[in-house]
């Protein structure tokens, strides 16, 4: 796994293409495999087409972009590893926070988590448990209506539909008045 992370970086555009789906890298891959393949041609080919000062100058230019290109993405790699490594290591403390009932920094080291990656799908599903147990029901449908279009996020599909049936019947016993039977009973106990 690691070894593919960085060989990835040898192709100009392929990281950032792999990482971010990113059509231009997508483009300077292509453009970098027809020079590449011209410069070829004209060296070992056709080598009455392109004088020798001028082949090697193709060279350079090719040898130039791929070296830029290399170190380009080797910073681009390490940027979205030290992302990944720190948007993992948030979510002990996400949890042992909301275990103790600080509902406020849990759901501000949430929110942070969610900065670094959008599609932390553990951090959302804990920002909606968050948003039920604080009462804020729509917040959280909303967040649970997210997360359930979010990359990933079907390995979870069982806690996303059991987090919205309690928030339903949170809802409802919120909202819910007791029957006025309970409140008499409630009385002549006391009494």
């Amino acid at each position: 796994m690691r070894f593919r992370r960085w060989a990835i970086c040898a192709w100009p555009g392929l990281a950032d293409t792999w990482q971010r789906g990113d059509l231009a890298a997508l483009l300077l891959a292509i453009g970098f495999a027809l020079l590449l393949n011209l410069v070829m041609l004209t060296t070992f080919v056709w080598t009455e087409m392109v004088s020798q000062p001028i082949a090697l100058t193709a060279w350079t230019v090719v040898l130039g972009l791929w070296g830029a290109s290399f170190v380009s993405s080797v910073r681009s790699v390490r940027a979205a590893a030290a992302a990944a490594a720190g948007a993992e290591d948030l979510f002990p403390a996400i949890l042992g926070e909301y275990l103790k009932g600080n509902w406020l920094e849990a759901e501000r080291l949430c929110r942070q988590s969610l900065r670094s990656d959008e599609h932390d799908v553990d951090a959302q599903l804990m920002l909606a448990t968050i948003g039920r147990r604080t009462r804020r029901f729509d917040e959280a449908e909303r967040v649970l209506d997210k997360l359930a279009h979010t990359p990933g996020s079907a390995k979870w599909g069982f806690e996303i539909r059991d987090e919205l049936e309690c928030i339903r019947h949170a809802r409802q016993t919120a909202v819910a008045p007791a029957p006025e039977g309970h409140k008499a009973a409630g009385l002549r106990e006391a009494a």
